[in-house]
């Protein structure tokens, strides 16, 4: 089991839970499931402002388009971005170029999607990377290595796992829409699927933070 420190110097505690569960006990499902309980209070609390607008402008990107058509897609973005300026802008854009990116590389497109569909795919983006970022933030990694608690390649693995579930939760795709109804946040609810079972390593856990 992995000691408790490397969790507390390193994670937030809003967050320290899933974390366990995802590096300590192995436990991507449960892990995801309380990242994203964590996510909805903050999306509550904070709203998500902007994530419409920066979506029309991702809709005008298109496989086939050339660097300079690109470029000026990119400063229209950071130029909606000023405007609906929040605690979300920074990684709204910065999920918003990554689709833009695999629209204009080929490895995905939006064509024929709807602009509501592609504001939702947008949407999902940014909560699951904020998610990653309070599980695995960048101090935790390197204090999980060097106290030989995990290796790299199962510390990746076990992101990757996260990341699947995240991607596979239904309450992701709920919290996307929600936030997209009401950016003020005020009509983010909890989640309705059921949380995986609490194990006795993770209750001893609770009492120390």
């Amino acid at each position: 089991m992995v000691d408790n420190d490397e969790f507390t110097s390193s994670v937030g505690r809003d967050f320290r839970k899933a974390s366990r569960a995802v590096y300590d006990l192995g436990d991507a499902e449960r892990g995801a499931h309380l990242a994203l309980r964590e996510v909805a209070r903050v999306l509550k609390r904070e709203g998500l402002r902007g994530a419409r607008e920066v979506a029309v402008v991702c809709k005008n990107v298109r496989r086939g388009d050339d660097v300079a058509q690109l470029e000026q897609t990119v400063s229209q973005l950071y130029a909606v971005a000023r405007v609906q300026a929040g605690p979300w802008s920074d990684l709204i854009v910065k999920c918003a170029q990554s689709m833009m990116v695999d629209v204009f590389s080929r490895r995905r497109t939006l064509s024929g999607s709807g602009h509501g569909e592609i504001e939702v795919l947008l949407v999902k983006r940014v909560i699951a990377a904020f998610a990653e970022t309070q599980v695995s933030p960048p101090g935790l990694l390197p204090r999980l290595v060097e106290s030989e608690k995990l290796s790299f390649q199962e510390f990746e693995a076990r992101s990757q796992r996260f990341r699947e579930h995240l991607s596979a939760s239904p309450d992701l795709n709920r919290l996307a829409r929600q936030a997209l109804a009401d950016p003020t946040g005020a009509r983010i609810t909890q989640q309705r699927t059921s949380t995986p079972k609490q194990t006795q390593r993770e209750m001893v856990h609770i009492a120390i933070g």
